[in-house]
């Protein structure tokens, strides 16, 4: 098996740990830097909120891979159970999404479905992407290891 080109996600891996995890949420400061400011501070995770937040998917993008380059866990906060926003924010590089207004089992499963490749779920695969920091390498064992990592 070939190495993972998914960077791993450090905000699970600890939790698999049974380390606690502490994190905040971004919901006005669109400038990369503040990442920076938040790992600074000790934060290890970061929320990204688009569902009140003004951010689009580059920005998104931009907050995301600043954040998993120096050691923050990039969390999208989607403004809804709808399969752009959550594809698109796990392309973008976001390694975990927050779902507001999820009442019912059915909505959790759909949700599984949208974020997790084949065969775990239908998300469609966009090689050498964000989420990816742009490499290449074997489309299974990228599947597979984005499946675990988010």
């Amino acid at each position: 098996m070939s190495q993972s080109i998914i960077p791993t996600n450090l905000m699970k891996q600890a939790l698999r740990n049974g380390q606690p995890v502490i994190g905040t949420m971004v919901a006005e400061f669109r400038q990369p830097a503040v990442m920076q400011l938040l790992k600074n501070a000790g934060f290890q995770a970061v929320i990204i909120d688009n569902e009140h937040g003004p951010f689009s998917i580059e920005t998104i993008a931009d907050l995301s891979r600043t954040a998993r380059y120096i050691g923050l866990t990039p969390i999208v906060r989607v403004p809804d159970l709808a399969y752009p926003y959550l594809a698109q924010s796990l392309d973008a590089g976001a390694q975990g999404i927050m779902l507001p207004r999820v009442y019912t089992p059915d909505q959790v499963q759909q949700a599984v479905e949208i974020m997790k490749y084949p065969p775990l779920g239908r998300r469609g695969c966009a090689l050498s992407r964000g989420q990816m920091d742009f490499k290449s390498g074997s489309l299974a064992d990228t599947m597979a290891t984005a499946n675990d990592e988010s």
